[in-house]
Order: C-alpha cells, then sequence, then structure tokens
C-alpha cells in the first residue's frame, strides 16, 4: 500500500487547527502572525500564505489587513479538522471512588479498540478551581472528556462557561448543562422504585427515606421516586425524610442521633431506604448502637451495589447501576463524537437492577 504523504501546506493547516482546537478559541480570537508562524513552525512564508488561505476558504481563520489573522468559527474547525487533527487522547473527570473503576475500564475496553489512550484526572472541591482545572488540563490537547459534575443544579454559571470551551464534553452520572451535551447516567427514579415496590411486597408502609440535600439530579430523583412511590400505595404513612448534608457521615450521625432521640420505638419506621450504600452502612450501626435488629426490627435498604453493602451482617440489600456497562455506553458515544457520527440517542440511561440481600424482611409486629 502506498502512503500519501501530506504537503507542508497540509500540515501546517492541521497544525493550526490543532493549535485553535486545543485552546478552544473562539470566533475573533487572535492567532500568531506570519513570521511568528515562520518561525514557530520552521516553513516558509509562502507555505503560511498559502495554508491561511485554504483555512480562509473553509471559514476556519480570517484575516484583516494592518490588524492580524483570528479565528472565524471554533465550530467550524471543530466540524472540518476534529476527526483528522486528533491527540488520541481522551480525558476522564471523575471523582476517585469505588463507582469510578468499573466505568473507566468499560470506556477503556472501547476506545482502546479505536487507538485512544485515557487520562484519568480526579476531581477535588470547589467548582471554580475544577473548572480552571479541567480547562488547563483540556489545553494540553484532548480529542473528548467525560466529565462528573460536581453536586449542584442548576449549574454554576463558571461550569456552564467550562462546557462550552471543551471539545466534545460528555455528563457522567447526572444530567447535562443543556440538551446538547450528550449524557450518560443510571435511571435513579427507576432504581429507587424497584426499592420501594419490593418493600411495599413484603408489607412495610411506614418507610423512610434517608439521602443527601436535593442538589443534583440524582439526589432530587431518588427523593421524588420515594414520594411518588408512597402517593401510589394506597396505605401508605406519610413521609419521613432524614436530609443529610452532601452525604457527611458525621451529619447523618447527628440526625439519625436526634430522630432516634424523639420518636418512640412504635412509630419508628419498619424501612428505611438510603441513597446510597455508604449511608446505608452507617445507619445500620447507628440501629444498631441502639439495639434495634436488622431486618427483625428494621429493613434497611442501599444503592449502588458497593462493597460497604456487604461488610455488616447481614448484608444490605441494595440497587446495582452497572457502571461498566454505563462506561461502555460512554466508549461508543466518545467515538462517536470525536468522528461526527449520527448520535440517535444522546441521553442515555441505564436501568439499575435490585440487589435484594438479607436486610429486609416482611416488617415487625411491634417493639
Amino acid at each position: 500500500m502506498i502512503l500519501e504523504r501530506k504537503s507542508k501546506t497540509d500540515l501546517l493547516e492541521e497544525q493550526l487547527c490543532r493549535h485553535i482546537l486545543r485552546e478552544s478559541l473562539d470566533t475573533g480570537a487572535v492567532l500568531p502572525s506570519e513570521n511568528m508562524i515562520c518561525r514557530q513552525f520552521k516553513v516558509s512564508r509562502v507555505t503560511v500564505r498559502r495554508a491561511i488561505a485554504n483555512l480562509a476558504d473553509q471559514n476556519v481563520v480570517y484575516s484583516e489587513r494592518g490588524k492580524g489573522l483570528f479565528v472565524k468559527s471554533l465550530e467550524n474547525t471543530r466540524r472540518i479538522y476534529g476527526a483528522d487533527v486528533l491527540t488520541r487522547n481522551i480525558a476522564l473527570f471523575f471523582h476517585r471512588d469505588e463507582y469510578t473503576l468499573p466505568v473507566i475500564f468499560g470506556i477503556e475496553d472501547v476506545v482502546k479498540n479505536a487507538g485512544f489512550r485515557l487520562t484519568f484526572c480526579s476531581l477535588g472541591e470547589g467548582y471554580e478551581q475544577n473548572a480552571r482545572n479541567i480547562l488547563s488540563h483540556a489545553k494540553q490537547g484532548i480529542d473528548a472528556c467525560v466529565v462528573t459534575p460536581m453536586e449542584m443544579t442548576p449549574y454554576p454559571p463558571v461550569y456552564i462557561e467550562m462546557f462550552r470551551k471543551l471539545k466534545n464534553p460528555i455528563v457522567f452520572d447526572a444530567d447535562p448543562p443543556d440538551d446538547s451535551i450528550p449524557s450518560v447516567r443510571t435511571d435513579d427514579f427507576a432504581g429507587i422504585r424497584q426499592v420501594m415496590d419490593y418493600l411495599f411486597s413484603l408489607g412495610h408502609r411506614r418507610i423512610a427515606f434517608v439521602g443527601g440535600e436535593p442538589l443534583t439530579s440524582s439526589n432530587t430523583d431518588r427523593r421524588n421516586a420515594y414520594r411518588s412511590a408512597l402517593a401510589e400505595c394506597a396505605d401508605a404513612e406519610p413521609e419521613i425524610i432524614l436530609e443529610v448534608r452532601e452525604y457527611l457521615r458525621n451529619h447523618l450521625t447527628e440526625v439519625l442521633e436526634e430522630y432516634l432521640a424523639h420518636t418512640a420505638k412504635r412509630d419508628l419506621p419498619t424501612a428505611i431506604v438510603c441513597s446510597n450504600d455508604s449511608l446505608a452502612e452507617t445507619v445500620f450501626r447507628i440501629l444498631s448502637n441502639h439495639g434495634l435488629r436488622i431486618p427483625e426490627d428494621i429493613s434497611l435498604t442501599g444503592y449502588a451495589n458497593l462493597k460497604c453493602a456487604y461488610q455488616t451482617t447481614p448484608s444490605i440489600t441494595t440497587v446495582e447501576q452497572h457502571p461498566y456497562e454505563q462506561g461502555h455506553r460512554l466508549g461508543e458515544l466518545l467515538l462517536k463524537l470525536i468522528f461526527k457520527q449520527e448520535i440517535p440517542e444522546r441521553h442515555i440511561k441505564i436501568t439499575p437492577t435490585l440487589q435484594i440481600n438479607p436486610s429486609c424482611s416482611p416488617p415487625r409486629k411491634e417493639i
């Protein structure tokens, strides 16, 4: 097979476009002068002018006499050159936790066969700092990225601006800031409804919900599913919601201890639904310290099917979110974005599965 060798003009066009894409330069952004391009890329002025003329014909750049060279359209640059000028690098901006690893494996198993490598970047605390770190890393050259937003909806302005500058972003584990950005997440509403339907089938009607503040789509969906299930069950008792600040275990201890101190044993819920396994494990230990048996006195459920759900005796009924499958779907979306293929489904929700463990039983007769 004879490979076509690219001319100096073609190579320079790609290098200039790579600069625009890497820096996410918007319309009107200033590009290096002809002299600077000649020195930086070690090409002649004739080559520079040919490359600029070709890019101008494609509405990528424009020049103004006496003023310089400017970007005409970042979106047009992405459309024309995005799949041709590749770094072969995909960035994952995730929180570092147990749930993330199988997601990464799912992504990797798809994109590695297309010749892409993954860069994992752990997110910290603080919206502005995270946004700066993400954009700083993206400027080093990426073809696409996956971002797990911090715990807040609606999105803060700094994040909306960040997404506008990222190349081929996908939101994971949350709803995106707008419908144009693809997303993959668990159908959290369906997950909690499975839990509630299971508890109803056992005979529970006084059910409490322990969850984080409704600042994210996942928190909101899980709480709404709990409320919806109660509303649709004719003989269910009124809701009992114990809200925990940002999923903090210390705050959960304060909230639950206060609730137990002011609630008679006969009025305690017969089941508690927790919005994640970490909270469920903490609830398990607090209830045990108060002499309450699980599941004989109170049934208990978690969410996410993490290791901590199996570190209690009995192990905790939970919800499997299929993180590897989510990663696999993320990988497919990433390649479609990079190669500008049609995306029939931009917002993917994976249906979770109830994982029944011994922490649930029919409700107690009395305490």
